[in-house]
């Protein structure tokens, strides 16, 4: 009996299968497959020549703050566990441009590859807006400046109220739904023609927030960088009693070292490549 079950080799195979098996269910509960979310990955872009060299060149700007994304790695435990941020690189290729306003975002991960499952984004897509090189210039060569980040003006004919906005000086806002700030305190009128109407003129005002120390720096900051001028480090420093480097320093560091963010004399202001990805230099000078 014993002899025949030693020479048995249907089931010395069936005894190798379950012994395999037993291996494989062990091996995955003590390294399971999950995955792990890394954030704020930034996405370079390629092959950015292809609409520089096009019949009507054009430039890019990134919208929607999907020039940093969220990446997903499914993976090995033992594997996510080594990955890093600084090894996922994201890359979106001009050459993919589709509906003249997305790019997909590849992913790859430096040093893990075919060691991982999958690598997803998210966003998928970088969002872009394309303009055209022949406005701008239409527009330089007939004197036009852009004084803004998205408006132009000849010398001296600068939009006053638009720079009152971004510079954050007082004005007051007539009519429905009109806004306003002054000293600090901002408020909107109300939004009905009835009660426009027939309230009393000092109580036509709704949604009143008079601006901590923290929103007053916070708007210097983000409305200020809208400006082709900057922000200036002696109005900050006379405004609040510090200075713009001890508030910001860590940002401003990071933006400069990025490309994003330069100095011109007394002030900072966003280089060309930060104007095209305007939305998020400016959303790391909340404080909050």
């Amino acid at each position: 009996m014993e002899k025949r079950l030693m020479n048995n080799v249907g089931l010395k195979i069936l005894a190798f299968f379950v012994a395999f098996m037993l291996w494989i269910m062990v091996v995955n509960i003590d390294d399971p497959v999950t995955h792990k979310t890394f954030s704020e990955i930034p996405v370079s872009v390629i092959n950015e020549e292809v609409l520089a060299n096009a019949q009507q060149p054009q430039t890019y700007q990134i919208v929607d703050n999907t020039q940093v994304v969220d990446v997903t790695v499914t993976a090995k435990r033992k594997t996510l566990n080594k990955i890093k941020a600084k090894d996922i690189i994201a890359i979106a290729d001009i050459k993919e441009l589709t509906l003249d306003t997305q790019i997909p975002i590849d992913i790859t991960i430096n040093g893990f590859e075919e060691r991982y499952d999958s690598a997803q984004a998210n966003p998928r897509n970088l969002q872009i807006k394309l303009e055209d090189e022949e406005t701008k210039r239409f527009l330089a060569e007939r004197g036009y400046t852009r004084y803004e980040i998205s408006n132009y003006a000849r010398k001296e004919k600068a939009c006053v109220h638009n720079c009152v906005y971004w510079t954050r000086e007082n004005y007051v806002g007539f009519g429905l739904g009109a806004s306003s700030m002054v000293e600090n305190v901002r408020w909107s009128n109300v939004r009905t023609f009835s009660d426009y109407y027939s309230l009393p003129a000092g109580e036509k005002k709704e949604n009143v927030h008079t601006l901590s120390v923290e929103e007053q720096m916070e708007e210097m900051m983000y409305l200020g960088l809208r400006m082709m001028e900057g922000v200036s480090g002696e109005k900050f420093a006379k405004t609040f009693g510090c200075s713009m480097e001890k508030i910001y320093g860590e940002v401003i560091q990071r933006h400069r070292a990025l490309g994003l963010l330069e100095e011109n004399g007394d002030r900072l202001r966003l280089t060309d490549r930060g104007i095209d990805v305007s939305n998020y230099v400016m959303a790391d000078f909340l404080l909050a």
